[in-house]
């Protein structure tokens, strides 16, 4: 019943897959898998009507499944992190931190985890605690670019930019995308070397395809450095 449930998920036939992990449930109340995704097909559709403009924070039903999901395998770091998902797009953020962190017990290694706790952190403004997690993290993996860059961004937002800089340099150098580029940008930024953050800025969005997303920090220099009005616009 739980394979044929998945399956339909995968379909999107989202309130049959509902129907027979509740019948598996049903048959055994104590089934950990049918819990877990039964709470994933009920995200699923709650994500779905939020597109047809139905509140986007998953409901207690969601939660209340998750949280059964992980009380039934609590060796199980998916389950935790996945409830920590859940926790996180409700704005749970205490709760989302204490499921990540479980996660992380259970799955030292897992990246994911460690960013999401990370922003768990960031939206409960423990800025120091979100650096000391991808500091722990990082001492205990190997380098992992993504990690360093959310170090160097948790950094900047610390004031301070010179140990941004070095973490954001060192991301660039294990990965060369977009997002490392800007990180950089933005740490010389706050560094007050306009210059240098303008071409850095510029690289990101000749890297990035021309993403809408990447040209605020171009128009940002380009209005530190020029008072003529022609560049700038």
């Amino acid at each position: 019943m739980v394979s044929l449930g998945i399956v339909l998920k995968d379909l999107g036939e989202l309130d049959e897959a509902i129907a027979w992990h509740e019948k598996a449930l049903r048959i055994d109340p104590r089934l950990a898998v049918a819990h877990a995704n039964r709470a994933h097909a009920l995200a699923l559709r709650a994500e779905r009507q939020a597109a047809e403009g139905v509140d986007r924070e998953p409901d207690d039903e969601v939660l209340d499944a998750q949280g059964r999901a992980v009380a039934l395998d609590l060796k199980n770091p998916l389950l935790h992190k996945n409830y920590g998902v859940l926790l996180l797009q409700a704005r749970r953020h205490a709760e989302a931190v204490a499921a990540f962190n479980e996660a992380l017990t259970l799955a030292p290694d897992d990246v994911e985890c460690c960013l999401r706790l990370g922003d768990a952190l960031q939206d409960l403004g423990a800025v120091e605690l979100e650096v000391e997690a991808y500091r722990k993290w990082l001492s205990c993996n190997p380098p992992e670019a993504t990690v360093m860059s959310a170090l160097a961004g948790a950094l900047t937002r610390m004031g301070e930019a010179d140990e941004a800089l070095g973490w954001a340099e060192k991301s660039l150098a294990l990965h060369a995308d977009p997002r490392s580029l800007l990180q950089i940008a933005n740490v010389l930024q706050q560094l007050r070397r306009m210059p240098e953050a303008l071409l850095r800025s510029r690289a990101a969005l000749d890297a990035g395809d021309r993403h809408s997303g990447l040209y605020p920090n171009v128009l940002l220099g380009t209005n530190y450095l020029y008072e003529d009005p022609v560049p700038v616009f």
